[in-house]
């Protein structure tokens, strides 16, 4: 049982801290629909360009 959750407890540590680096990355809010769009784009389409 304590395994299971220091499992769950280190999944949900992660997805805190990918949501928190998303966030910062923000430069306007965003809604709803518009992040799931961007969540489908491939990752080339989100990288600046030089």
């Amino acid at each position: 049982m304590l395994e299971q959750v220091e499992e769950a407890a280190r999944a949900l540590a992660y997805i805190i801290v990918i949501d928190r680096y998303h966030l910062g990355n923000r430069t306007a809010t965003v809604t709803l629909a518009a992040e799931s769009q961007r969540q489908l784009l491939p990752s080339a389409l989100l990288t600046p360009r030089e």
